[in-house]
């Protein structure tokens, strides 16, 4: 399951490919990156009532590893390979790019396929393939609408489950994007899915220049809003309609010109007894070179419903490489 999750994320990328026009599905930055490495850690707080002071009773580390190479020819990513250290499954795994005039046309990983179809200059269709399941008909489908040359809004439609589990994709890393950058659930689609025969997942998207400003996503269940801030330096990922890996949140590698500082993400669920909300912030920091970063540092905090005593911090970093 883990290997069909490989580049579904792919999309995540995609949410912010609005600003691409002629260069959309066209990734060709000024570096090439080889090799990204991932080191992470968690810890867990009890807050001290008495004392007034969130206090560690826990914690966990991995240390650097390379997590990624990356593959080019004439200028074109062509593959990029997950190291088994830096896998949830401890398996190593690959993606494959397929170009047509020069724009991705199809993206291949373990049981699974995606394809993309454009209208003139503009991604306008996505749709993610199960060999194992139908490799004739799509069990997701992603739409895109435009305002503009900018990416306005994306509907995301999935197949119900069956016994090959083939919606058990929904736990891929763009589900994991999903879930933390809008609030978008696994066992929300399972239950939708259940009880209709199909997912829906509404993204709008609202741009500050050639940044995305805003997200918000809704479905029967919830309404996530997520308010993004960017620094003033390149981003090595515009262009770039499939992500840095997995475990990157899918707003840091965007089509954005500039990279994330920071998200803020509030969550509504109105079909919850107590009409919850939630709040989530995920902070971001980089180390640069020649307005290039070669380190993004990504720490985010988590309070567990009903438990506002305890909460986990987690952080994750990157190392990036380029050919020079």
């Amino acid at each position: 399951m883990k290997k069909r999750s490989l580049w579904l994320v792919a999309l995540a990328a995609v949410v912010a490919c609005g600003a691409c026009s002629e260069k959309e599905g066209k990734y060709s930055p000024k570096k090439e990156i080889e090799k990204v490495y991932r080191s992470t850690g968690s810890e867990e707080e009890h807050f001290n009532a008495a004392t007034g002071v969130w206090e560690r009773v826990s914690s966990v580390t991995t240390p650097k590893v390379l997590a990624e190479t990356w593959d080019w020819e004439d200028g074109l990513l062509t593959k990029i390979v997950y190291n088994a250290e830096a896998t949830a499954g401890g398996q190593e795994e690959t993606l494959y790019f397929t170009y047509e005039k020069k724009r991705v046309s199809r993206i291949d990983g373990g049981n699974e396929f995606m394809t993309f179809v454009y209208k003139g200059k503009n991604l306008r269709r996505a749709e993610l393939y199960d060999k194992e399941v139908n490799p004739g008909a799509p069990f997701t489908t992603y739409t895109f609408s435009y305002d503009g040359d900018k990416v306005s809004k994306i509907e995301v439609m999935s197949r119900e489950m069956d016994s090959k589990g083939a919606a058990g994709v929904l736990q891929s890393r763009w589900a994991e994007w999903m879930q933390a950058a809008t609030g978008w659930s696994p066992a929300t689609a399972a239950v939708l899915s259940e009880a209709k025969g199909m997912t829906r997942e509404t993204l709008s998207l609202t741009w500050s220049g050639d940044n995305v400003g805003s997200v918000q996503a809704e479905n029967d269940f919830s309404t996530v809003r997520t308010v993004y801030t960017y620094d003033n330096k390149v981003n090595p990922f515009r262009h770039f309609l499939y992500t840095l890996n997995g475990y990157a949140g899918g707003e840091t590698v965007f089509a954005n010109a500039n990279n994330v500082l920071k998200s803020v993400s509030k969550s509504v669920y109105p079909g919850s007894e107590s009409k919850m909300e939630e709040e989530t912030e995920v902070n971001y920091s980089y180390v640069y070179q020649n307005d290039w970063p070669v380190e993004k540092h990504q720490q985010s905090v988590f309070l567990p419903w009903g438990e506002e005593s305890v909460r986990v911090i987690e952080r994750v970093s990157y190392y990036y490489e380029y050919d020079d």
